[in-house]
Formats: C-alpha cells, structure tokens, sequence
C-alpha cells in the first residue's frame, strides 16, 4: 500500500533480522535506500530498533517506537538522564479511555485497590444515561481517600457490539469529548493531576485543559513519563500513556510518585515569582509592565521576570534565567533592570530576591516639589519607622539606565527597591506615602 504512494524504494525487513539485534539491523538498513519498514514483538526488539535508528534523521512509527530513542541522546549530551519534574499539590482523578488489554488489567488492579470507579460506555452517553455531572458528583463524593477512576475499558465483545450500533468512530468520539468535558469541569474545581490512560484521550483531554505544550519529566512507569502542562491558567501534571503501555498496578503506583515528587529550586521559585507578582499586581503596587522581580538561586544564578512582562500574567517557564554577570542562560530575555537588581545582590550578599514597584503613590511622592530628598516621607505610621525609618531618593534615570544601579549602590536605599525577606516594607512604605499625598491635599 505504502509503495503506491510513494516514488522511494519501499523495503521490508525480515523479523528475523531484527530478533538478531541492533548491529546485524543496522548492517541491514545501512544497505537500504528508501523507506524501510521493521516490526517488533517485544520491548527488547524495540530498544534494538532504537539503537539501529540512532542517525536517522527521520523515524515515524507506533508509540513503541519511542521506548528505545531516548538512550541514543543520553551518551551524546543531548538529554538528562533525570529531570526534576513539578508536581503540584491537588487533587488526582484517573481517566480510562482506551479498551487494550494492558488498560484492562490496569483498570482491574486499581479497583481491587480500592480505587472508587465509575464505568462509562458510549451507548449510555448516547441515550443520556450517563451525562458529565453524573460523573463529576461520583467523584466529588468518593471520598475513599483515593483517586476516583473514571473508565470505558470493556472487552472486545462489548467494544464490538457498541461499534455495531454506534458506528467505530462515532462510539470512540463520544468517549473523547465525555472525558474531556468532565476534565474541563474537574479543572475548574481545582483538580491538577491527570493520570490518563489511552491515545486519544489523552489528546482530547490535553486540548480541553488549553495546555499549549507539555514539559517532560522523569519515566515513571515503562514507556510513561510524568508531564508539566505550559499555557494552563495553574500548573498540571499529567501522566500520558497509550494503551498497551505501563504496569498493571499503574494507576496506583503513578499517584504514589505523585506524591513524593520534590520540587526543583528553580522550578519552585519560578512558580513563586508568578505568584508573588500576581498578588502585586492584583493588590495595585504596580501596573501594565511595570515593575520587576528576581531571585538569587543557591548555585548564584538569577531568575528574573523578561521585559515588557505584566507581574499580573507571568507564565513561570518564560521568567528569564541569568547567570551572576547577568548573561542570559534561558528563558524570555529580561527585564531592562537587570543590572539593577545584579546591583543590589552585591551589596548585599545575604539578600535572596528583590522586588522592584512603580506603586501609585509612592511615585507620586518621590516627584513633590517640597520632598527632602535624604528622607522623603516623614514618620507617619510606627511601623513605618520601625520597618523603614529613613528613605533617601536617587536621582532619575531611564529605565535600563546602569546610572541608576550605581546610584542605589551608593544610597544602599531606594523607594523603589525592597528585600524579598522584608516585602512588607513596601506596603508600608505605600501607605505612608498615600497618607502623606492625603494630608497634603
């Protein structure tokens, strides 16, 4: 069929071949011009394909085909052997779409667990039996201290009689769009672990929960790896597995991970950033773009938040990664204040973050005519005086301007700049100065 609609050269190579392992493969394919097409009958078979495959420039093929790419990066550099993965803290609902004998077992094993599970099939969703919210109340009220299951999974007889009335694809679609409807809905209610198990599903779910891209994290079952959603309103984690793929006590060992994931440092400050600066932005101490903030990470190196970035909508993955000379290792490029806040980390080396405002009033007051520039708002509050006591102005530069980081560093003190282990200074540094704008009026 393949040969009709292509002009390559169409070469099939014989099983035998590959039972003989990666070297007599590659010898094989090295002889081949075209397309070549293999098969496998086990795990062992597909990791010797892998190996045989690792200068290609082009493999397409099954889901399997993946089990043996990965080690062929591992000696070149091009991949960690372990990536820290975020899993957030939340809720877990496991979601079986597929009907192959591996989900089967696993779908049984989880339930003889004492996994609460709810059994869906597409013509009860058809006929309106079973809807959405029947699901979703099952869940909300389990309350097994487990994840609820929520499966279609059914033996080939069953899966065919459903085919017979509903139509192959028909019946299929109906259980995509039912899962996927009742992740929307589980999101919303703070749910953020998905353990999918089935192709397609887990495609109609990944698009339903607007995850743009998916960050790759540590195997955590064979063939399954933990991911990280990008683009979603809250970090998710989800658990992505074909059919045939994983244990049979998959669900329940994949939530086990879950639960002793450990944060990465960068991972975890990345994810503060974001929530710091919308709780800033929120709360008014800033507006549109501007503002900044950084944090001094324990090997020396800065994540920063990228120019023309509202504190409002940071997304985590984007926040700029510098190095202590203010090189650029990753991330979105920026804040134009880098230096300024590189500044600030010198002089003071015990210093862990710095967060950066143009807050209302605050502004306003360092632009009085009648200000004492050595000591711009005069003691209003008493927490003001224990927290901030005198505030001297720097002079104005641009934004980006290295004269203001140099200007600070000979102040030490600035109205627009505050440790991150004394941020509450800056509230009340707001509110002294709306105080002050109020008596002046």
């Amino acid at each position: 069929m393949l040969g009709f609609q292509s002009r390559n050269i169409i070469s099939l190579v014989p099983r035998e071949v590959v039972a003989g392992g990666d070297t007599a493969l590659k010898e094989t394919l090295d002889t081949l011009s075209g397309i070549a097409i293999v098969d496998a009958t086990d795990d062992t078979e597909l990791r010797a394909i892998g190996r045989a495959a690792r200068d290609f420039r082009l493999i397409t093929g099954g889901s399997g085909i993946a089990l043996g790419l990965p080690a062929n990066f591992l000696p070149q550099g091009r991949s960690l052997a372990t990536i820290p993965l975020p899993v957030p803290k939340g809720r877990t609902v496991f979601l079986a779409g597929s009907c192959s004998a591996a989900t089967r077992r696993q779908v049984a094993s989880a339930m003889e667990a004492g996994v609460p599970a709810f059994k869906i099939d597409a013509i009860a969703i058809a006929e309106g039996r079973t809807t959405v919210p029947h699901a979703f109340n099952f869940i909300m009220q389990s309350d097994s201290g487990l994840p609820a299951l929520i499966w279609s999974s059914a033996d080939p007889e069953e899966v065919k009689v459903t085919q017979d009335r509903l139509g192959r694809d028909h019946a299929g679609a109906l259980i995509e769009a039912f899962l996927a409807e009742l992740a929307g809905l589980l999101a919303s209610q703070g749910f953020n672990r998905f353990i999918i198990a089935g192709g397609e599903t887990s495609g109609a779910v990944v698009n339903r929960l607007g995850a743009r891209a998916l960050e790759i994290g540590p195997e955590i079952d064979p063939g399954v790896p933990w991911t990280r959603s990008r683009g979603t309103s809250i970090p998710m984690a989800l658990a992505l597995k074909s059919g045939n793929f994983g244990a049979d006590e998959f669900f329940e060992s994949v939530e086990n991970v879950a639960m002793s994931a450990v944060l990465s440092e960068t991972t975890k400050m990345r994810d503060l950033i974001a929530e710091v600066g919308r709780s800033l932005f929120d709360r008014g101490f800033t507006h549109g773009s501007t503002g900044n903030i950084s944090v001094r990470l324990s090997d020396g190196t800065m994540l920063m938040t990228p120019t023309n970035a509202s504190l409002g909508a940071l997304e985590p993955e984007r926040i700029s990664h510098l190095d202590h000379l203010c090189n650029h290792l990753g991330g979105d490029k920026p804040t134009k204040e880098a230096f300024l806040h590189s500044c600030m980390y010198c002089q003071r080396p015990d210093a862990q973050a710095v967060v950066h405002l143009h807050s209302t009033y605050s502004v306003a007051a360092s632009v009085r005519a009648d200000l004492d520039p050595s000591n711009v708002l005069p003691p209003l509050t008493a927490y003001y005086v224990m927290r901030v006591g005198r505030l001297p102005l720097v002079p104005y530069f641009a934004p980006g301007d290295r004269q203001l980081a140099i200007a600070v560093k000979l102040q030490r003190k600035s109205i627009i700049l505050f440790s991150w282990r004394t941020m509450v200074q800056s509230f009340l540094v707001e509110h002294c100065a709306t105080l002050n704008t109020q008596q002046k009026s």
